[in-house]
């Protein structure tokens, strides 16, 4: 275990030891808990409890500008990234109210320009991650030209040329931030006003967050925390380089004003446009077209935390990283807003459990710690694939935990029994199969999920030169309208975007199963399918996740020149 894990293991096991689910935590203790998560001249981040409505605990730890040694504090602003949703939301529920649109408006009605994909989208649909319209922020890179679609009217064309969706509308849930776009502009075009505008308006001034705005150049850089990005050579200040587009993410704030949006939100009285229907509206969960409920509301995620209810989202983008998490039942709020793009679910999650009487990831109900030995840990290992979205898991046996790669970073995963683990971020995977044998499936059962959650083990495919040098070539995709070439370098595939500036030194792709390879680190899987008589004539992308499935591209290369993209 690395060597912050550790300490921080260590004075979460002290910690929960002395209270219960009824006990006050010493804000002390919690201070400790954060100091723990410190590394020397990197930035860091900001937490508060709020409880019962007033703060338990509020603290820092980091930088909040590395060049002037600025530490970080709990009065600074930050970006919270895709936390902006519920703002979104709230504003989109707030401009339905007043009349400018219906939530079951198909939403061609203030976006004519885009598609007709056979069934009409909803704007309720748009809210509820259930559109099926890809998304516009992993839709960017692809393109090779990222400085064509800096704003928020380039965005929106671009999402109008895509010519499927990744579902049909209504029949899935899938998280992304496309129809949060979407949203913002409807809102501008049927309020005719700036979006930020129209926040500020009916959701900031309504309840005194004086401190919040879209945006991180909107106001200076006065009283901000800098935002950060681990690069190879360090941490690279990301300010300025967010789109300038509304509705997905942009809000900065503090946790003060936080605070009051959280109050408001579960408040018997609400202070916005639409009063406490409108909040009970938030809350409300989403559904399929089936009935079938999904697990999230206006901007919100609605489902338990360890048992818990709870009600929260996180974001994540351009150097920041938050999470917000609500817990009705407990009148008790824990919110982490962190400036290096990389820790806030671990944070607070640390800083949450001690406060609800749980303890700490990959123990017991008692607080015991599971060992497993080796040789069961190795029975687990191999790689499991989701047959949805192509997308694999490559699964590692530590000395006492599972290491697996395909998540959304490597996350460690403790063993809560003997084939069920959880990790950090409170992710909780089950393997299924013989006792005695290799186990044959991976199950995600709390926390993200990806297309049916459940992976099934493969057997890596190895293709031979040959059959690599019968993939390369120039691959054309009208939606992106990108040129992507395949090469063979030193064995392995390689792909880059001609004429692109994205890629610029390659992605290189391992082999998963015939036809079907994946750049793990890009969250990229591609499948090349072939013609009757075996000939390749293009491949299909999927990119983070399932957010961007399936985009379409068609071989532009012959066979006779495909031996020239051999390169030594």
């Amino acid at each position: 275990m690395r060597r912050i894990e550790c300490v921080v293991a260590i004075l979460w096991l002290s910690l929960w030891s002395t209270v219960s689910a009824s006990a006050p935590v010493d804000a002390a203790a919690t201070a400790a808990v954060l100091a723990g998560f410190e590394k020397p001249g990197e930035p860091g981040c900001a937490v508060g409890v709020l409880d019962n409505g007033k703060w338990a605990f509020k603290g820092a730890y980091g930088l909040a500008d590395l060049t002037s040694g600025a530490r970080n504090s709990p009065d600074l602003i930050f970006g919270v990234a895709s936390v902006t949703k519920q703002f979104t939301a709230a504003a989109a529920a707030i401009a339905a109210h007043q009349g400018y649109f219906g939530l079951q408006d198909d939403i061609r009605k203030y976006l004519p320009e885009m598609p007709d994909y056979g069934t009409p989208v909803s704007i309720a649909e748009l809210i509820y991650h259930t559109d099926g319209i890809r998304d516009h922020g992993r839709i960017v890179p692809l393109t090779g030209q990222p400085q064509r679609y800096e704003s928020q009217s380039s965005r929106v064309a671009l999402l109008a040329r895509q010519r499927a969706l990744n579902f049909a509308p209504g029949t899935q849930y899938m998280y992304g931030n496309a129809g949060y776009l979407l949203l913002a502009e409807i809102i501008q075009r049927t309020t005719r006003q700036p979006f930020p505008a129209f926040v500020e308006k009916n959701i900031f001034r309504p309840l005194g967050m004086k401190h919040s705005y879209f945006g991180s150049q909107t106001r200076g850089s006065a009283g901000r925390a800098m935002p950060y990005s681990r690069r190879s050579g360090g941490w690279r200040n990301t300010d300025g380089e967010a789109s300038a587009t509304w509705g997905s993410a942009g809000v900065m704030t503090t946790l003060d004003d936080y605070a009051k949006w959280a109050t408001n939100l579960f408040a018997k009285r609400s202070k916005l446009p639409g009063g406490t229907q409108l909040t009970e509206l938030l809350r409300r969960h989403g559904t399929l077209r089936d009935g079938t409920p999904v697990d999230y509301g206006f901007g919100l995620r609605l489902h338990s935390y360890r048992g818990v209810r709870q009600v929260g989202h996180s974001g994540a983008g351009d150097g920041y990283q938050a999470l917000a998490m609500m817990f009705p039942d407990r009148a008790l709020g824990v919110f982490g807003f962190c400036n290096n793009g990389v820790y806030a679910h671990e944070v607070v999650m640390a800083v949450t459990d001690p406060y609800l009487g749980l303890p700490p990831p990959g123990t017991t109900e008692t607080g015991e710690r599971v060992q497993l030995p080796l040789a069961q840990l190795q029975r687990l290992a191999g790689v499991y694939r989701e047959s949805q979205f192509r997308l694999p898991m490559f699964v590692q046996a530590d000395a006492d935990a599972l290491i697996i790669d395909g998540d959304a970073k490597r996350y460690r995963y403790l063993p809560l029994g003997g084939t069920r683990f959880r990790n950090e971020e409170n992710i909780i995977i089950e393997f299924g199969g013989p006792t005695d044998a290799p186990a044959q499936t991976l199950e995600q059962r709390e926390g993200r999920k990806y297309g049916s959650g459940v992976f099934s083990r493969i057997e890596l495919a190895t293709p031979t030169a040959q059959q690599l040098l019968a993939v390369a070539g120039d691959y054309y995709s009208a939606d992106l309208d990108a040129t992507y070439r395949f090469s063979v370098r030193e064995g392995k595939l390689v792909a880059h975007i001609v004429n692109g500036r994205s890629f610029l030194e390659g992605i290189g792709f391992q082999p998963v199963l015939a036809d079907e390879f994946v750049a793990i680190d890009e969250r990229m899987v591609v499948r090349f399918t072939r013609q009757a008589n075996g000939e390749i004539d293009g491949l299909d992308l999927t990119h983070q996740f399932g957010w961007i499935k399936d985009v379409r591209f068609e071989r532009v290369v012959s066979a006779v020149t495909r031996a020239a993209t051999e390169v030594p």
